[in-house]
């Protein structure tokens, strides 16, 4: 048999040491009786996340909305509005109004604003006025003018939710994503 010289010895001891402490500082970590977290409650978690996205992304009120130029919305947009006064008073979403990025130059207007912040302007406190009509409350602080993240286009959105547990069934993939590319609601698609 042989004999483990002392430098060995040493060696696998701090080795022993090592994995105790290690073994005996995950346990510290968590407590006696914890129970794991159900399988998906991270993917869970992270389209809830996305879902939370899309919820706020209903409260953006984009330039197309609005008649050219002015501070009045066209029909898209009184539609969209009439959609969101009923949920002001539920959710936690502020209205976020685009920002007329298509003007430039340097005019400005007596309190130093440029033509596009100076129309910005003016349609927020359009919406505004819509807010106190019915009767919101703190309708200031309620209504934004800020840039929007850029979201997928309809056909990536179908392939991403197809990836997803029970997104999509494998026989209809290619024709989901054919037929409803241009037609996809916050990431959901109804497959048939």
């Amino acid at each position: 048999m042989r004999t483990l010289t002392t430098s060995t010895r040493c060696t696998l001891l701090a080795i022993a040491a090592l994995a105790l402490t290690a073994c005996k500082r995950g346990s510290e970590d968590i407590p006696f009786g914890a129970i794991p977290q159900p399988v998906g409650a991270f993917q869970n978690t992270w389209q809830d996340a996305q879902a939370f996205k899309a919820e706020a992304a209903d409260f953006v009120i984009y330039t197309y909305e609005w008649n050219e130029d002015t501070a009045a919305l066209n029909p898209v947009g009184r539609r969209h509005l009439s959609e969101l006064l009923p949920r002001m008073g539920t959710d936690p979403f502020n209205i976020v109004i685009q920002p007329d990025l298509r003007r430039s130059g340097t005019a400005e207007d007596s309190a130093g604003n440029t033509a596009a912040e100076s129309l910005d302007l003016q349609r927020r406190l359009a919406i505004i006025d819509r807010l106190r009509d019915h009767e919101v409350a703190s309708p200031e602080e309620r209504v934004l003018i800020a840039t929007v993240e850029g979201g997928l286009y309809g056909d990536e959105s179908v392939l991403i939710q197809q990836t997803f547990p029970y997104g999509g069934s494998s026989q209809n993939n290619a024709s989901t994503a054919r037929s409803s590319a241009g037609n996809v609601s916050r990431g959901s698609v109804n497959n048939r």
